[in-house]
């Protein structure tokens, strides 16, 4: 429906869907191989052939409503609603409603602006969503395998306690930013900031062996957080008669942050905190003396009994370039984009160094070995002389009086490689 009453406009929707899955697939694998070479069948499976049926049902029943409201084209809202009624959830947490709104407001119709500034508004958005969990999540069902033992079938029971009272996962969103348009429209700026609250989430934690489970589920109250800016600058840098020239810009940031620690179930990590980074990357490091050198042992590093953290996974910031140029009848349209800091782990690299491949290992300690059989080769850092040291739960140095030495031991090249460079295919 939609009506117009003076410099108002008032238009909505109301609906109802239902939305319903089904799926059955069966996998069939030979066992211990085929009887007859090259009979790439089934039938030709030299132990009974493992049958692996599955099946999923779904059904959401949903009922939705959207209004919007604008005045005199300065001034627009939106508020919608939708409540969703999903089979996966149990009847009591089975109803769930969400709603949004946004609205906008062009000040530049009702604000006199310089001649050079076309237009400007300022816009805002709010919603809400969830989502619930997957086919049969929260339901215990046995687990059937054929031919476990001399031809026998066997039923498991789940190591995962299911929830039947599990809610929805749930997350809020909200935005705001201006626009601008500059030159008669040449020239276009454009800035937001968003924020993303995830919270209510479903977590597999661990629980005691006795309870005869290994994992429960729950909904976690811990909380994280994305939130962060994006700019975007657009224009007609060159528009003659025969040539335009189109280009967008585009910066931006987000980060997650611990919003909210679940005091059961949140790491217990010392650098998981309350506003803290939530995308950290941790491995258990080479051993270093206090002035950051590695330390070895027997002429090879020795690997660190405790966690650290070496960075995080999200960029510091993202950039992008569109252009787009027109030349009589031609086009030619191109990109080029970046993400900037952040820590990424590169299997390819890794696989390099452990085949032997990696340019970086072709030097003068590896030919050496191999050609003349001379090992030449001793590692960077220390070794300990004397002394001990103490640490914390989390691995922070309370006494240390260990006294180091450069060291000195020569080993094969070879060999410290395969302990220095960890293992890409496990």
């Amino acid at each position: 429906a939609n009506t117009r009453i003076n410099k108002w406009r008032v238009d909505g929707l109301i609906g109802g869907s239902i939305y319903y899955y089904q799926d059955n697939s069966m996998m069939v694998e030979t066992q211990n191989g085929i009887s007859v070479p090259g009979y790439y069948s089934i039938a030709a499976s030299v132990d009974p052939a493992k049958v692996t049926p599955s099946t999923g049902k779904k059904q959401v029943n949903s009922a939705y409503a959207k209004a919007s409201v604008s005045w005199n084209n300065l001034w627009f809202l939106d508020v919608t609603g939708r409540n969703d009624w999903p089979s996966t959830l149990s009847a009591r947490n089975r109803s769930y409603f969400y709603p949004s709104a946004a609205s906008s407001f062009v000040f530049s119709e009702l604000v006199k602006m310089p001649d050079w500034v076309s237009s400007g508004k300022l816009r805002g958005s709010w919603t809400q969503t969830k989502s619930d969990p997957a086919v049969y999540a929260i339901q215990n069902a046995y687990t059937a395998t054929s031919n476990v033992w001399n031809g026998l079938n066997s039923a498991a029971y789940p190591t995962a306690l299911k929830n039947s009272a599990l809610e929805p996962q749930t997350s809020r969103t909200y935005e705001m930013g201006a626009a601008f348009a500059f030159l008669k429209n040449k020239l276009n700026f454009d800035i937001a900031y968003f924020n993303k609250l995830y919270y209510n989430q479903i977590a597999n934690t661990t629980i005691s062996n006795a309870s005869g489970f290994a994992t429960s589920q729950v909904n976690t109250q811990q909380q994280i957080v994305r939130r962060g800016v994006e700019v975007t600058i657009s224009g007609t840098p060159i528009n003659k008669k025969n040539f335009r020239w189109d280009a967008t810009f585009n910066w931006s940031f987000n980060h997650q942050y611990y919003q909210q620690l679940d005091a059961v179930y949140s790491s217990k990590y010392q650098w998981v905190q309350q506003g803290a980074r939530y995308d950290w990357i941790s491995v258990y490091n080479w051993d270093r003396s206090p002035d950051g050198q590695m330390i070895n042992q027997g002429g090879y590093p020795v690997k660190a009994t405790y966690l650290s953290v070496m960075g995080n996974s999200d960029p510091n910031w993202i950039w992008g370039l569109n252009n787009n140029i027109h030349y009589k009848q031609f086009n030619l349209s191109f990109s080029l984009d970046g993400r900037v800091g952040g820590l990424a782990y590169s299997n390819t690299n890794q696989a390099m160094w452990n085949s032997g491949v990696h340019p970086e290992s072709d030097n003068k300690f590896r030919y050496e070995e191999v050609v003349n059989g001379n090992r030449t080769f001793v590692a960077p850092g220390v070794v300990v002389t004397s002394g001990t040291v103490d640490r914390d739960v989390n691995g922070n140095i309370t006494k240390d009086t260990r006294v180091f030495a450069p060291n000195t031991q020569v080993v094969s090249y070879e060999a410290y490689i395969k302990r220095y460079q960890s293992n890409a295919y496990t």
